[in-house]
This record gives structure tokens, C-alpha cells and sequence, in this order.
């Protein structure tokens, strides 16, 4: 047989999910790993359906055999519509779903029009997929994957995780058309390098140390440090569950960046306890570069955070604060709402993260309870009937206390009121002038947005 071809889809996000690629609009690192990996024996082309959404001139133009979508949760009712179309387009087409919810809850993607679901490392998985269609055997025959059978999921054993050194670079050629559209916070284009996986912390919120089975995977320095030498853009944002945990790893990526004389802008996702326990390993990267690291907070009471077991402290949180202040290192403050929250708790939130004076905007998100995790297990029974679209951590998808109009009055109003002018006139005057005007329509209009969620909701 020819070549295969394979059509890689990142499917646009859910018009009723509420989404930050206004803000932030991240590369389909996912897929240009599994594009560099099959480039051996297939044609593959990307289609990232957040910036094109012509998936029937795509079909019509390129004809792949195989269509693969990856997604999160708010993506799934997405992806089977995507997998349906294909399908009426060209039923002889193989359609594979892969990603976060595909591992968790392959059951979900039980559809006619979707193929086969791969569960875990898709990059092995596909390649074999490929494989056996190439040569004409039947591509469930696959470790690591599920499929429809008899009305029912089937299971294939499972397939172990794979040395992160063993997979390719990603293929950033396969996005080149897009690239452009890939931006960070001020739309600075920014790429993402994938250092590790997994984290040996058990927060109940979290399902990504499961995934790993409590192991942290790593990459190797020089393994990093190739793909760093080969990236345009100047900010590099390490996609990581948390970056910093083997600081050995750390300290000798730092010294071979330095060594090496690659100048970028690095931000990273980070626990405060890593920050109060590595002052120094800080310092370092600040001298190579590290601009700002995203820290989940999480909650300004210590009950909340031993509800989620974060297993760290409102003091250690504190001191980190401090830390990444004294080294000059931007934090991104990430915390999250309960949905039994009252008035009063809303209002002594705005008063804990308002003493901090934060020069970037806190985030906050509304506890979810996500497919995998350990706290979906502990509410299932109360989850709201909504479609999967509402779990984007800004929908609350269990009972609220207060009205839901309510409730999300005081979530806008706790964005206004816990950051002081003087905080967010010093956040506005870091960045260019001609940003300005943009940024501020921006948070306007979010905050809008979160003040009228209450009408996604029937009643």
C-alpha cells in the first residue's frame, strides 16, 4: 500500500466553554509529537481547528486514511460531532480519539463513528495503528486501546509508559502555517517544551500523578537542550505538571542553558512548597532567564486546601509569595472557588489576595470535579446534569449555595475587587502601550462574561 495519510485535528473549543486562547492560544504539542513519530511511514498534515475550521475542504483536498482528534473533557461532545462528519464525509476513514479523557474514560467516546479510542501513550499507539493498516491487519489488535464492540467498550491491554527520551522531537513544520497565531499572554509568540510528566503529589483535584502512577517522568538535559537550540520563538513555556521537582535535573539544565549561551524567556507551572524548599535552584534559572512561574495556590483558607489534599500550608504559600518577590520573579497566582462558597467567603478571599498586591491578574477557577480524579469519584452522585462542555473550570457543574446568578456575581466581583489599581496599573505599565487598550477589553469582557454565566444554566 501507499503511504498513508493522517489527518491530526485539534478541535476547536465549545462555544458555551469558557476558554483562554484569547489569552493564550498554545501549539498542538500533542500532535506534533505524534507527527514527528509516524513522518517515517505516513504523510501527515495538521488541521488546529481553533484558527480553521474547514474540515470538509481538508477531508476533500488531502484524503487521509486516518483522522486522529486528541481533546479534553470539554471536548468530547466536539469530537464526536468532528468524528461523525468524517465519517458522512468518507465512512472507509479510520477515526482514532486519543488524549486526557480518552485514557480516563474511554467508555465516553463509546460512538458508531469513532473507531478506535487509545488510551495512554498515543505516540507507540498510532505508530502501531499505522502500521497494521499499512500491511492490512486489523489496527484493534493494539495494545493500548478500546473500541465499540457488541454495543459495548472493549479494553485492549494496557501499554506502558513510554521513556520520555524515546520520543521525537516534536514536528513544528506540521503547524508552520499557524505558528504565527501561537501566543502567550501579550501575544508574544511562545513555544512549548515538554520536560517531564507526572508528579508525585495526590492532590484530589488532579488526576495527572494517577496517569503516571505517582512516578515523575523525565527528559534528559541534552535531550532538552536539543530542542531548545532549534526554537524561533523567545519565550519558551515548559508544559509540565510541575517543572521543578528533581532539582538536580534542574540545576543542570539551568547550567548547560548558560553553558550552551541560549538566551529565551522561560515560564513554568510550579507547587509554592517546591518554591520555599529552592531559593537557590530559583535563582539560577532568574540569571538564565525564568521570567514567571504560574504557583496553585489554590485557596486562602487552610480547611479548602486540606478538602483537596494539597497537602501544603496558607504559610508555605505565604513564603513563597515573598520568595519569588524578593528574587524578582513574576507570579501567576492561581486559585480556585468552592461552589458552597458564600458572601462571606467570597468577600474574605478578596481581602486575603488583595494584601499581596500580585502584579499579575489572579485567576479563579470554580473546583471541578474532572474524569479521573479522585474528588469525581467522591461527588459523581451530585454533578449537575450538563453537557461535558460546562466542565471548563469556570462552569460550576456541582449545586452552588448561593443563587447560580448570584454566585457568579460575587466570582466577578471577587476579579474586581481582589487587585488594587495600583496592582493592576503596574501590571498594565510592564508590558508596550499599544497592548493596553486590548488587555483592558479583554478583562472587560471576561469579567462581563462571568458575571452572565448564570444564563448557561436552565431555571
Amino acid at each position: 500500500m501507499a503511504d498513508m495519510k493522517v489527518l491530526l485535528i485539534q478541535p476547536p473549543t465549545p462555544k458555551k466553554s469558557i476558554s483562554i486562547d484569547h489569552l493564550y492560544l498554545d501549539e498542538p504539542l500533542a500532535l506534533e509529537y505524534l507527527g514527528a513519530d509516524l513522518a517515517h511511514i505516513a504523510e501527515v498534515r495538521i488541521l488546529d481547528m481553533r484558527l480553521e475550521n474547514n474540515l470538509l475542504d481538508q477531508i476533500s483536498s488531502f484524503k487521509p486514511d486516518i483522522v486522529g482528534i486528541t481533546g479534553f473533557t470539554v471536548h468530547v461532545s466536539t469530537i464526536k460531532a468532528i468524528c461523525q462528519q468524517v465519517k458522512q464525509l468518507q465512512p472507509e476513514i479510520l477515526t482514532v480519539v486519543g488524549g486526557h479523557h480518552a485514557t480516563v474514560a474511554p467508555e465516553d467516546f463509546a460512538c458508531p463513528s469513532i473507531d478506535i479510542v487509545v488510551t495512554g501513550d498515543g505516540v507507540p499507539t498510532l505508530r502501531e495503528i499505522v502500521q497494521k493498516m499499512k500491511i492490512r491487519e486489523e489496527p484493534r489488535e493494539t495494545k493500548g486501546v478500546a473500541f465499540l464492540k457488541n454495543g459495548e467498550i472493549c479494553l485492549a491491554e494496557s501499554r506502558p509508559l513510554t521513556n520520555l527520551d524515546d520520543f521525537p522531537l516534536p514536528d513544528r513544520s506540521l503547524t508552520r502555517r499557524y505558528r504565527k497565531h501561537y501566543h502567550g499572554e501579550w501575544m508574544e509568540p511562545v513555544a512549548l517544551v515538554r520536560t517531564s510528566r507526572g508528579c508525585p503529589n495526590q492532590c484530589s483535584f488532579c488526576a495527572q500523578w494517577k496517569l503516571t502512577g505517582r512516578r515523575y517522568l523525565k527528559r534528559s538535559v541534552q535531550s532538552i537542550i536539543e530542542e531548545l537550540r532549534h526554537l524561533e520563538e523567545k519565550s519558551i513555556y515548559f508544559a509540565d505538571d510541575e517543572s521543578f521537582i528533581d532539582t538536580k535535573r534542574m540545576s543542570d539544565l539551568a547550567k548547560s542553558i548558560k553553558a550552551e549561551g541560549i538566551r529565551k524567556n522561560y515560564k513554568a507551572v510550579i507547587r509554592s512548597d517546591t518554591v520555599v524548599g529552592n531559593p537557590e535552584l530559583l535563582e539560577e534559572w532568574r540569571e538564565i532567564g525564568l521570567d514567571s512561574l504560574a504557583v496553585g495556590l489554590e485557596f486562602y483558607a487552610q480547611k479548602d486546601l486540606d478538602y483537596v489534599d494539597k497537602r501544603t500550608s496558607l504559610e508555605t504559600n505565604n513564603q513563597a509569595i515573598q520568595l519569588l518577590e524578593k528574587l524578582g520573579i513574576h507570579l501567576y497566582p492561581l486559585f480556585m472557588v468552592r461552589p458552597e462558597y458564600d458572601e462571606r467567603n467570597f468577600m474574605d478571599f478578596a481581602t486575603y489576595v488583595k494584601t499581596f498586591n500580585f502584579d499579575k491578574r489572579p485567576q479563579f477557577s470554580v473546583l471541578t470535579p474532572l474524569p479521573g480524579a479522585d474528588f469525581y469519584e467522591q461527588v459523581k452522585g451530585q454533578i449537575l446534569e450538563v453537557g461535558w462542555e460546562y466542565f471548563d473550570c469556570v462552569h460550576t457543574v456541582l449545586p452552588t449555595k448561593l443563587p447560580i446568578k448570584e454566585f457568579y456575581r460575587q466570582l466577578a466581583k471577587l476579579y474586581r475587587e481582589s487587585t488594587t489599581l495600583k496592582s493592576y496599573l503596574n501590571y498594565l505599565r510592564r508590558h508596550p502601550l499599544t497592548k493596553m487598550p486590548r488587555t483592558a477589553w479583554v478583562n472587560y469582557r471576561d469579567l462581563s462574561r462571568i458575571n452572565s454565566l448564570y444564563k448557561d444554566y436552565p431555571g
